[in-house]
């Protein structure tokens, strides 16, 4: 829980033996900003970030991520009361052993401007919204 703020970060390289291997918000509120999570990979699920909590990813880059399970780049909770938003960002190169580079199951408030490429094999439950 609180608040977990990225602004003109690098996370690159980490491995977590769980969830989340470069950011785990853990039903708080955190913020991307201008920053890069690559490399990074998760023996469970979200291999960049594992999220449930409010999420804003803008200018950002989550490439060569990987997970185990699902959501090499993003792996977001099943809760619509969350608000996630992906801005201005690039999705590439990540996968997982599931759903691909974003997964978030369930019927959420998402939504997603002008998100420039999104990972090969990218799958989700629905379409971002």
């Amino acid at each position: 829980m609180g608040t977990q703020s990225l602004t003109g970060s690098s996370l690159i390289g980490n491995v977590s033996n769980g969830y989340g291997g470069g950011l785990v918000n853990d039903g708080g509120t955190a913020t991307v900003q201008a920053s890069t999570l690559s490399g990074n990979t998760a023996k469970a699920v979200g291999g960049g970030v594992r999220n449930s909590g409010d999420l804003n990813i803008t200018n950002s880059t989550l490439s060569g991520n990987s997970a185990t399970n699902d959501g090499g780049a993003l792996e977001i909770v099943d809760d619509p009361a969350l608000d996630v938003s992906l801005l201005n960002s690039t999705l590439a190169n990540n996968t997982a052993g599931g759903h691909g580079g974003q997964h978030s199951p369930g019927d959420r408030t998402e939504r997603q401007d002008q998100a420039q490429e999104y990972a090969r094999g990218l799958r989700q439950s629905e379409p971002l919204r």
